[in-house]
């Protein structure tokens, strides 16, 4: 029997069971699909600070048609549940220092709704949800803020 979910989806979902990110700029969506994000580093003498624009080094695309994808394993920091909707938002860390993700799950599954992921952020330590926002901060003291439903729509404080 064929399975209901795309190579992508099955590659994402699977890595995320194992606590696997792929090191792209941008945001994983639990079906594959990867909108990528450019990050900008603004020296500011008190607090480094970011910014953020849609784009990358490629347009939309799907996982499983980027052959070049190379992963990490992520160390959780952070989570927050909300039991009514079943989401869990957590935070953390990936394989070099200055990686950091911030996810969103769903279901007794855990299955993987989208993931930030950022090799220039700093890890992520703390994450809270505000109505439709969640907002994560980094060690670097910046608050990233991420549209749940839009989440490639972020800002960062």
């Amino acid at each position: 029997m064929k399975s209901p979910f795309t190579e992508s989806e099955c590659i994402i979902q699977e890595a995320w069971k194992d606590g696997r990110c792929p090191i792209i700029n941008g945001i994983i969506y639990g079906n594959g699909k990867i909108k990528p994000l450019n990050i900008t580093y603004v020296h500011d003498e008190k607090v480094p600070k970011y910014n953020i624009s849609y784009g990358g080094e490629s347009a939309d695309m799907w996982l499983a048609d980027r052959g070049d994808v190379k992963w990490t394993y992520i160390t959780q920091l952070f989570e927050t549940h909300d039991e009514q909707s079943s989401m869990r938002i957590s935070c953390g860390e990936g394989g070099m220092g200055a990686d950091g993700y911030v996810a969103l799950s769903k279901g007794e599954d855990d299955a993987l709704v989208w993931v930030a992921f950022f090799d220039r952020s700093n890890p992520f330590t703390e994450v809270r949800v505000s109505g439709a926002t969640v907002y994560a901060k980094t060690t670097l003291d910046n608050v990233w803020q991420f549209p749940i439903a839009e989440p490639q729509s972020a800002t960062i404080e």
